[in-house]
């Protein structure tokens, strides 16, 4: 059975996950757009990389122990293709480098 600290670790990873999803349902308005002095992919790279710290914490969890050692890896993975899924469920369109500011 996982431990109640396994448990919450992956309920945070799904809920950022899903907050990830919700928000990014929404249009940003245009004052706030100019309020954020960030670079937007910069802002993107904050939050994935939160993304695939709580993934490679909840991974490290994981019962198999060949897993727990590739845990940060595996998130990685995990957060940038879940990033890529985002841009297409969006409805965005992105040339073939999307992680390059343009």
């Amino acid at each position: 059975m996982r431990s109640r600290k396994a448990l919450a670790l992956w309920a945070l990873a799904i809920g950022y996950a899903a907050t990830i999803f919700l928000l990014s349902a929404f249009p940003v308005p245009a004052p706030a757009e100019a309020a954020v002095r960030v670079g937007d992919k910069a802002l993107h790279l904050l939050e994935y990389a939160g993304f695939a710290l709580l993934l490679s914490l909840a991974l490290a969890t994981a019962p198999p122990p060949a897993v727990r050692p590739r845990a940060p890896w595996i998130a990685l993975a995990g957060a940038i293709l879940y990033a890529a899924s985002d841009e297409f469920a969006a409805g965005r369109r992105f040339g073939h480098l999307p992680a390059i500011a343009r």
